[in-house]
This record gives structure tokens, C-alpha cells and sequence, in this order.
């Protein structure tokens, strides 16, 4: 009686599953990100540190892209 009450209960899980929902596409650039140069190229094209030697900061962007 177990085995068959666990294999009722697998199937009924796999068929709900196959009704839910595709998951949504996430935004690529999604998680955390730590500075690590901020360099901009003068129009000499010389490079330039632009928040000095050891930049400091951080970005985290969630699923949607905020």
C-alpha cells in the first residue's frame, strides 16, 4: 500500500509541474558586481584612472534588471 501511495503522490507532483508556468527569461547581467577600474580613454587615446589607483563600489541588479 506504501509503494503505491508514493507512486500516486509522484505522479500527481509531475502532473501538476507540467501545468506550471515556463520560467521567465532573467535579465542577463543579473547579481552582484564589485568595481574594480573605472578608466576612461582621453581623446589621445591615453587612458586615465577616473576614481583613482583602487576604485571602490558595488552594483547588484535583481531578476527584472533593477
Amino acid at each position: 500500500m506504501r509503494h503505491l501511495t508514493g507512486m500516486m503522490f509522484a505522479m500527481l507532483a509531475g502532473l501538476a509541474m507540467r501545468d506550471m508556468p515556463a520560467p521567465a527569461h532573467e535579465f542577463p547581467l543579473q547579481g552582484t558586481w564589485t568595481l574594480v577600474a573605472a578608466d576612461k580613454i582621453l581623446p589621445g587615446g591615453a587612458r586615465a584612472r577616473d576614481y583613482g589607483e583602487q576604485p571602490r563600489g558595488r552594483l547588484i541588479v535583481d531578476t527584472q534588471g533593477r
